[in-house]
């Protein structure tokens, strides 16, 4: 590797991450808590310093046309950890202890919607506004966006994108990958917009309606409001909420084919889509019936009641998105189990949400009964197909290797963080929440809790596990290979001609 091309690109990426404490800081003046503009300035300063440096003078301040696929990676992870520890910055001027600011901003930042503030009476809307617009930034993926603005990252950045992309047809929307990643970012905004608009049309405060588009849209699920969508007490608003958590959960591209050439069609040819809109509708009505069972032989209007909050729930869970309208702790056992097995599942591949993804549990299910079939038939030739095209052999690999690394990943950190916190119960809802950037379980770590009363050993655990989800397991996984860090000589080495 080169660090020289490495540095340079990460030190672009923090420079232009320091632009985002412009909008906090408009927001704490808007409102008049002029208190809380100096954090997010001096955030944005010293992350600006920082990339300055990397850029400057570690790095080469080079064009990346030849940047290597295992650069690419290692500039996708350690851009996410050194951005999410720039967005910590501003929590340290209000209190928060490192632990608990690195926490709230990896939250944040990977759109897992886990929290440690406990009283939100103490601090001012910028504090909010920030976590919600790092939710944002987040949801497509912060070097997708360094994709759209930078235009010397065009050629390299189709390795970025492929990076911590969870589908693995990769299909594409445009030749050029500067367009395809501007395609969605139209797709991501228009939905923010209608989100705002619904939200505030059905009486939602603006502000609150901004913050918690940002959040829904991104998958993310950090609301200004304590009691999240719960807090609100509007069914029209939770009915919104519904709508937009399921298109943030529904891959982008399917959606740009379907809002700007109209192909209405490739919905439900999708054969991921139909999966996960019927895995939502199935799980949906079968928590309704476990709960409405559980309260006796109430009206229709309870049984109606009772299936909107299960339809909220299951979509907020399995979009990884966390945001609650009730709390669901209370509800049948059967219903929380339920519900904990959808936090695995995830939403679409190409979505903004976290987890295994809908396309990969559907070419496991497929592998698993070719596999059945093959022991009956040993000579049969079975290929494995997603929508009607056959999956590589490299690419199916690919898929299995992956869940079985989320599946260990996810046992390590639960077993590591049930021993330190005394508690298997907490090491697994923590470990499963944060990995599947879900933030919202159950128990303490529930509506009527938050991650708080966790030790700081187990915060920065938890923390390392939400950029891991986020980035796909693969670009931290392949850094723990020792080949990965061969360094090779930079350009600026070799006698090239003038």
């Amino acid at each position: 590797m080169r660090l020289d091309y490495i540095t340079s690109a990460i030190g672009l990426a923090l420079m232009y991450f320091s632009v985002t404490f412009i909008f906090p800081s408009l927001t704490a003046v808007y409102y008049g808590d002029y208190y809380a503009i100096y954090p997010f300035i001096l955030s944005a300063a010293f992350t600006y310093a920082v990339g300055a440096v990397f850029h400057s003078v570690w790095g080469a301040r080079r064009k990346f046309d030849s940047l290597k696929k295992k650069e690419a990676l290692c500039i996708v992870a350690f851009a996410w950890i050194l951005i999410s520890l720039s967005a910590a910055i501003p929590f340290l001027f209000f209190g928060f202890s490192f632990a608990d600011a690195v926490f709230e901003s990896s939250s944040a930042i990977t759109t897992c919607g886990a929290s440690v503030i406990t009283d939100f009476s103490l601090y001012p809307k910028a504090v909010f506004f920030w976590r919600s617009f790092c939710h944002w930034i987040g949801g497509l993926g912060i070097i997708v966006l360094f994709i759209a603005i930078l235009p010397q990252f065009a050629v390299a950045g189709r390795q970025m994108f492929f990076a911590e992309s969870a589908n693995p047809n990769k299909e594409k929307l445009a030749p050029r990958m500067q367009y395809n990643a501007l395609n969605l970012l139209l797709v991501y905004f228009l939905l923010s917009i209608l989100s705002v608009f619904f939200l505030y049309v059905a009486g939602m405060p603006l502000f609150d309606a901004v913050c918690n588009s940002f959040s829904m849209i991104s998958a993310g699920g950090l609301s200004p409001n304590q009691d999240s969508i719960a807090g609100y007490k509007s069914n029209a608003i939770v009915w919104i909420c519904i709508v937009f958590m399921f298109l943030g959960g529904t891959n982008f591209a399917l959606q740009y084919k379907v809002i700007f050439h109209r192909n209405f069609k490739s919905l439900f040819k999708s054969s991921e889509f139909r999966a996960y809109f019927f895995i939502i509708l199935i799980a949906s009505l079968v928590i309704s019936i476990f709960i409405t069972l559980d309260e006796g032989l109430p009206s229709r209007v309870i049984w109606i009641d009772n299936f909107r909050d299960a339809l909220f729930h299951t979509v907020s869970l399995m979009t990884s998105t966390g945001f609650y309208a009730t709390n669901h702790d209370e509800w049948d056992a059967k219903a929380k189990i339920i519900l904990m097995f959808l936090v695995f599942i995830g939403p679409s591949a190409g979505s903004a949400g976290g987890g295994i993804k809908v396309i990969r549990i559907i070419y496991v299910l497929k592998f698993l009964k070719r596999e059945f079939i093959l022991m009956l038939h040993p000579k049969a030739v079975i290929p494995i197909k997603l929508d009607k095209a056959p999956v590589s052999p490299l690419v199916g690999q690919q898929i299995l290797s992956f869940v079985f690394f989320y599946f260990l990943i996810f046992a390590v950190i639960a077993m590591v963080v049930s021993m330190i916190e005394d508690s298997v119960l907490t090491g697994l809802i923590a470990s499963a929440t944060s990995i599947g950037n879900t933030g919202l379980g159950f128990d303490s770590l529930g509506p009527s809790g938050n991650f708080s009363h966790l030790s700081a050993a187990s915060k920065f655990i938890l923390s390392f596990a939400m950029i891991i989800g986020r980035l796909e397991l693969i670009p931290m996984l392949v850094m723990f290979n020792p080949d990965y860090w061969r360094l090779a000589s930079s350009v600026k080495d070799k006698k090239a001609p003038k």
